[in-house]
């Protein structure tokens, strides 16, 4: 008996060990697939203007110099706001192209958003609107991105505002479905 009390606790101890890690994972697999849906680009085949965005509610605040922003034709900062929800911030950027957009604005918008993003503006490849896309400095002295993710909806690099990178997709969802609206009806 003293036996089967020995090898009962045993196999208790194993079975929790194992178990453990595969809660753990299976928690975690449940985020990775939340980030995993959403969709960064969107190829649709509208050209977007700036008016575009206005007539959705975007109120445009600056407008950048474009000069070293390869490719785009045009980038500015403003807020959208939809159905009485809090006003958010976005920068656009204009490119000729859907395919511009993605093979020459995808990577600097990757440079200043997310968990890596360049907040030293002497590091940053383009600094036309940096002091927007970075906000309060962190405990360490140095500065947190403004836009955690981004979108490249048809021919615009969207980036938009979020303390972290869900929150900001979110925002990039919704003014991409005000501008669906436009377009489907």
């Amino acid at each position: 008996m003293k036996f089967q009390n020995k090898f009962s606790k045993s196999a208790f101890t194993l079975l929790i060990a194992l178990a453990i890690p595969v809660l753990l994972i299976a928690c975690g697999d449940s985020k990775a697939s939340e980030e995993s849906t959403y969709a960064r680009i969107d190829p649709i085949a509208t050209s977007f203007e700036v008016s575009d965005f206005e007539n959705v509610g975007f109120k445009v605040v600056k407008e950048y110099d474009i000069e070293g922003l390869s490719g785009a034709t045009g980038a500015l900062h403003g807020f959208h706001k939809k159905n009485g929800i809090d006003p958010l911030s976005y920068e656009l950027r204009f490119y000729e192209s859907h395919t511009d957009a993605v093979e020459l604005g995808e990577l600097l918008a990757q440079e200043i958003t997310g968990e890596g993003a360049v907040t030293d503006s002497s590091k940053m490849s383009w600094t036309g609107g940096k002091n927007e896309q970075r906000e309060r400095a962190t405990d360490h002295g140095g500065y947190a991105p403004f836009y955690w993710d981004y979108a490249i909806y048809g021919n615009v690099v969207i980036l938009c505002e979020g303390d972290w990178p869900e929150q900001s997709q979110e925002a990039c969802e919704r003014i991409k479905e005000s501008l669906a609206a436009t377009i489907t009806g």
